[in-house]
């Protein structure tokens, strides 16, 4: 499916969707969804101290403000794992489905439960169709999956399909300014050494550009705002790995070929030190957060015009 045309996702046994506001391309539609699933198979499974569990923190922080009581909850994210079961204990009568773009590491739920503990539901699929019927749910909530989808445009339009009408969407997704040191070091080394650059990390959407995406994907109310954390690494080595870690890799399209040889790592934690460095020697790492909220609206109801039985 191109990006080139306003996408309308119709699915047939889901009936019809209403028109949808048009909107220009996004960088990270150019995305390999299939470099973005081999990446997050091989990741780790998140631990309460890492930073995707401080992220999904301050995700449910945003839940408790909206005094919701759902009793059916998808949460969409990376893997399932850690955080979905966070939300189950925050939510213990909901009914929760949990789906990821790849399966968890572990099942959510044990073999031997009492008949009236609940546990999350989990699977794996495709967040552009997803496999729930209309108006299905109360709650969604997408974690810090949005930006490793092809066409987010289309996963929105179908998170609004199966929302109940009146019912919010609280998504999180990674911000323009992530990773903006490493970018400037990246861009450097390339221009010194190719002469040209190379799309290294996707472009992450904007805040204003967020509002956009949940207006014309036919949500009303979005809001937007924004978190920056700055952690600490000691060296770039513990910073790949630590992405590498979490699931994170390069999945552009136009991703530069080959290897990097052999003396490209060295340089580039010489003058990621040198440009960004404390007096310590770690070198910190800005990542921006973006968390967006917004309704499916109500269907109108049509008072039908007053007429008079009297007759003059």
């Amino acid at each position: 499916m191109e990006y080139d045309e306003l996408i309308q996702l119709q699915p047939k046994k889901h009936g019809p969707m209403e028109p949808l506001v048009p909107l220009e391309p996004l960088p990270f539609a150019r995305l390999d969804p299939h470099r973005v699933r081999r990446a997050l198979y091989r990741s780790a499974p998140v631990t309460s101290d890492d930073l995707l569990a401080a992220i999904n923190a301050l995700l449910l922080e945003r839940l408790d403000d909206l005094l919701l009581t759902p009793m059916r909850v998808l949460e969409l994210s990376r893997r399932p794992g850690l955080c979905t079961t966070r939300l189950q204990r925050r939510l213990p009568k909901a009914s929760i489905v949990s789906m990821g773009l790849v399966p968890p590491h572990a099942p959510l739920a044990p073999r031997l439960r009492m008949p009236w503990q609940r546990y999350p539901a989990a699977l794996a699929g495709d967040c552009n169709r997803l496999p729930f019927p209309n108006d299905h749910f109360d709650l969604i909530l997408s974690d810090m999956m949005l930006h490793w989808t092809s066409t987010p445009v289309t996963a929105l339009q179908e998170m609004r399909r199966v929302i109940k009408p009146g019912g919010p969407l609280l998504l999180c997704t990674l911000g323009e300014n992530t990773l903006d040191e490493l970018k400037q070091c990246l861009t450097k080394m390339d221009q010194a050494c190719f002469g040209r650059t190379w799309v290294r990390i996707p472009e992450f959407p904007t805040l204003h550009r967020l509002g956009d995406l949940l207006a014309g994907a036919g949500f009303s109310r979005p809001v937007a705002d924004r978190d920056l954390i700055r952690p600490l690494f000691a060296d770039t080595a513990t910073l790949l790995a630590e992405m590498r870690r979490m699931g994170a890799s390069n999945a552009h399209r136009q991703r530069p070929p080959g290897l990097m040889g052999k003396g490209y790592p060295e340089a580039l934690a010489t003058l990621y030190q040198q440009q960004f460095g404390g007096a310590d020697g770690s070198i910190p790492v800005t990542v921006e957060i973006l968390f967006g909220h917004a309704w499916k609206a109500t269907p109108s109801r049509v008072t039908p015009p007053h007429t008079s039985s009297c007759e003059k």
